[in-house]
């Protein structure tokens, strides 16, 4: 997949994996549009990267579902009452909207040359760890639902490609203070241009591959390092 003069929607584009991504495919030629929870994030964002609005892009190429929101805590500890918004928050904001924004641009999307929904989800929805049930579950489901599309897509629409980005433990703020051996955002960036360019359905950035070799033969053991 050729990138130049692709029209590509970036959610969560504004820092972190989202940015990254927006900095790479525009240095590809992409035409890049992001969207992110604050305006003055967004103008400054958009500014550093050429960024605009779908309107002014004509339409979309290539959706990039990136936006992620992770909590920790314990079910144990904390009251429904207490958890309920966070539940909530992170349900809608990495699986409802993934889902919401590739059925609404699904039928313009169709329509393109080369269309791609990609969906950046994580290793820890094959896998999940103790502390963050709802984040992965919520990645285990938009894995499910993007393997789903592109089996809808594959009779359907065969000229569209539906991708899986599995991601391992990024440097970004939300990892901040958790975890070591992080890869970088821009690594993340590349591996997924790379992925994109060589046509690939699952795209395994960094350690993931390791993840998904171990979930063949230990799985056990997978889950043991992932649960920490």
């Amino acid at each position: 997949m050729d990138l130049a003069n692709q029209r590509i929607l970036i959610t969560g584009g504004t820092r972190g994996i989202g940015l990254a991504i927006a900095k790479a495919m525009a240095a590809e030629g992409a035409q890049i549009a992001i969207t992110g929870r604050r305006e003055a994030d967004l103008t400054k964002s958009a500014d550093e990267i050429g960024g605009d609005v779908v309107e002014r892009l004509g339409g979309v190429d290539i959706l990039i579902n990136n936006a992620g929101i992770q909590f920790n805590y314990s079910f144990f500890d904390r009251s429904y009452a207490y958890i309920a918004s966070d539940i909530d928050t992170e349900m809608t904001v990495n699986f409802d909207a993934p889902v919401t924004l590739a059925t609404a641009l699904l039928p313009h999307m169709a329509e393109r040359e080369k269309p791609a929904n990609v969906n950046v989800s994580s290793g820890l929805g094959v896998g999940p760890k103790a502390d963050a049930p709802i984040y992965c579950a919520s990645k285990a489901g938009l894995r499910n639902f993007t393997r789903a599309l592109r089996y809808q897509a594959e009779t359907q629409a065969p000229h569209m490609k539906v991708v899986d980005v599995i991601l391992p433990l990024v440097n970004t703020d939300m990892t901040m203070g958790r975890g070591s051996g992080k890869i970088e955002p821009s690594d993340v960036a590349q591996q997924i241009i790379s992925g994109l360019t060589k046509g690939q359905d699952e795209i395994w950035v960094g350690k993931a591959r390791l993840l998904k070799t171990l979930m063949r033969v230990a799985p056990n053991r997978a889950y043991k390092i992932l649960r920490r």
